[in-house]
């Protein structure tokens, strides 16, 4: 993988292909790049695509800090900007999506469009009102039981199949505490303040 470092934290990122538009792959919540291996395969024979390891997962570095929509959003644009990845269509999945509307409310002129997958928009307060709970188990020592609850019974069908999800769900868990707790409580938090007005670019 590439490194950059922002302000002292170092911030990985795989690419491959040319052609346009870029692609610019963002995973999800307690995820990593490899999330999107199969896109990111298919899609670099005809674009020049990139997968990140967003600050607080997989390879990049994960200090104790806030993990915010915001905070995601800027490393994004300054990680544009510093590989010249240029007008990108951007793709999110799950918080992904959040940070990618986020980075297209904030950053009109990096993204040429986005693309949200899985991510919920929308939410009233009642939708969000039994993710408080995990919010407050994240933040106990039993985290990674929690979070493997909410995972195994949350994000998967009983027809999938049983070794990926055991995959994911491993991989998953494998997250920092304090990343883990943070990015979901302010995830949870982002879905009363969405800026959808503000996104001025193509979103599908």
């Amino acid at each position: 993988m590439q490194k950059l470092n922002r302000a002292g934290i170092t911030l990985c990122f795989t690419e491959a292909g040319r052609g346009t538009p870029p692609l610019l792959f963002v995973h999800g919540w307690s995820c990593d790049h490899t999330f999107f291996r199969p896109q990111f395969a298919y899609f670099q024979h005809a674009h020049r695509v990139v997968a990140v390891d967003l600050r607080g997962h997989g390879e990049s570095d994960k200090p104790r800090q806030d993990y915010t929509i915001a905070a995601f959003a800027d490393d994004l644009a300054w990680l544009c900007g510093q590989t010249g990845l240029d007008r990108p269509v951007v793709i999110g999945h799950a918080m992904g999506g959040l940070i990618v509307l986020e980075l297209a409310a904030r950053y009109p002129q990096v993204p040429a469009a986005i693309v949200t997958l899985a991510t919920p928009v929308l939410l009233t307060e009642a939708a969000c009102e039994p993710l408080r709970p995990v919010v407050a188990a994240l933040w106990t020592p039993s985290y990674r039981e929690a979070q493997r609850q909410m995972v195994e019974q949350g994000l998967f069908l009983s027809t999938d199949d049983a070794a990926r999800k055991a995959h994911i769900v491993d991989r998953m868990a494998s997250t920092p505490q304090w990343v883990m707790a943070s990015a979901f409580e302010h995830t949870v938090a982002y879905y009363r303040a969405m800026p959808i007005a503000a996104c001025t670019v193509p979103w599908l």
